[in-house]
């Protein structure tokens, strides 16, 4: 049996650590969630996480993490904001009363990160790194080489992502996955659902499902300041409602079984949609955006406006989904081979970049894109040019450990 010590905060970062950490053959699982606000989790999203089954839970504060006895787990599975990962990892690299060669670290990425190089930088102090796609992996063995680390790297895809089994022979309904910050200002949520109600009224003989991001009384840290439940009632004051948009709030997973069509801003139930087959629009309707973090679906075939909504074919062509959203069919078998081949006697000193050259990192990375502002413009336009200048910046800025 191999005692798992499973680091989380939010529902999304514990949803994919306990994947994972059940993912590991004989594993008995101790959760510890990090405090960060009062209605951090909800008792439906921890019902909906956990399934029936119990665990040992306990929450700590960011100043409890160090009295945690660690040594009394064979791993540690990390699924955290990339702040508190370096912040554990100076630690536990400093600390002489934890026992490093009996535990393995892992850490993986909670959500589609895009080749973030903070985020993956973060991380790679662990022993077994998961990336979520190929252009992240890629990333990760620049990072490596460049530190010469000992890191493990797993090409896993995003955690949570499978096929459903549970598909419906007609797949009829159309769902909009609402998100709490994208966009954010009421304006533009008001935008977003005057064009659903226009799409509903123009296709009177599909249903279209909002789907929202969390319940409209559920009580959890993530806030939205106009829900599309309360604009709806806002605009149903002086309008008359189309009878077939609805809202629905079961499992994403149900939603997947009976839907035809899935519509976004930018998310990772895009890419889960994406992985089994299912038609996916990511809408454009607000442009290419940083905040919107809908720009690495360019060249996905899934970018889309409201008024092309029903007219263009959302095709996946096979390089982007290669790179984007592919891994390995048996990635639990080689995530258990990796766990069985680090022991004691293979393990380096403990990983460590340190950060004051992870910091050093992403100023010289600042740099280099203000110095190169039309290579980075020519590089959102097209991201096989930008991962090659991600490998320059990397040979051509080597910053030694």
């Amino acid at each position: 049996m191999k005692k798992v010590l499973l680091l989380a905060t939010y529902d999304s970062f514990l949803r994919t650590g306990l994947v994972v950490s059940e993912a590991i053959n004989n594993s008995d699982i101790d959760i510890f969630i990090r405090t960060t606000a009062s209605n951090q989790l909800s008792k439906e999203q921890l019902s909906s996480i956990f399934k029936g089954k119990k665990y040992n839970c306990s929450y700590f504060f960011m100043s409890e993490y160090k009295k945690i006895n660690y040594n009394k787990y064979d791993i540690i599975v990390l699924s955290a904001g990339n702040a508190f990962i370096k912040d554990f990892f100076i630690f536990y690299s400093q600390s002489n009363l934890i026992t490093k060669d009996n535990i393995i670290t892992i850490s993986l990425f909670p959500g589609v990160i895009f080749g973030d190089i903070d985020s993956i930088a973060s991380r790679m102090n662990v022993d077994i790194l998961l990336c979520n796609n190929k252009i992240d992996y890629e990333i990760a063995k620049s990072i490596k080489e460049t530190y010469n680390l000992n890191t493990h790297l797993l090409l896993y895809g995003f955690p949570i992502i499978k096929k459903i089994e549970s598909f419906k022979k007609v797949r009829e309904n159309i769902y909009f996955f609402e998100q709490v910050k994208i966009p954010e200002t009421y304006s533009d949520r008001f935008y977003l659902l005057s064009k659903l109600i226009e799409y509903a009224f123009k296709n009177p003989n599909e249903k279209i499902y909002i789907k929202p991001r969390v319940a409209r009384n559920e009580k959890t840290v993530h806030i939205n300041k106009y829900p599309m439940e309360k604009l709806l009632e806002e605009y149903a004051k002086n309008n008359i409602l189309p009878n077939n948009l609805l809202f629905t709030y079961k499992s994403i997973e149900a939603c997947f079984s009976d839907m035809q069509l899935g519509i976004t801003l930018s998310s990772t139930v895009a890419i889960e949609a994406i992985y089994n087959s299912i038609p996916m629009a990511i809408i454009s309707d607000f442009g290419l955006r940083n905040d919107f973090a809908n720009k690495d679906f360019l060249g996905s075939g899934c970018l889309v406006s409201f008024d092309n909504l029903a007219k263009q074919d959302l095709e996946v062509p096979s390089d982007w989904y290669d790179n984007m959203v592919a891994f390995p069919k048996n990635r639990n078998i080689e995530l258990n081979k990796l766990l069985l081949n680090i022991t004691s006697q293979n393990k380096k000193s403990i990983n460590h970049i340190g950060t004051e050259s992870m910091e050093l990192a992403i100023k010289k990375q600042t740099q280099y894109i203000s110095k190169n502002k039309k290579r980075v413009i020519k590089a959102i336009k097209n991201p096989q040019y930008a991962f090659s200048i991600l490998l320059n910046f990397l040979k051509k800025y080597k910053v030694s450990k």
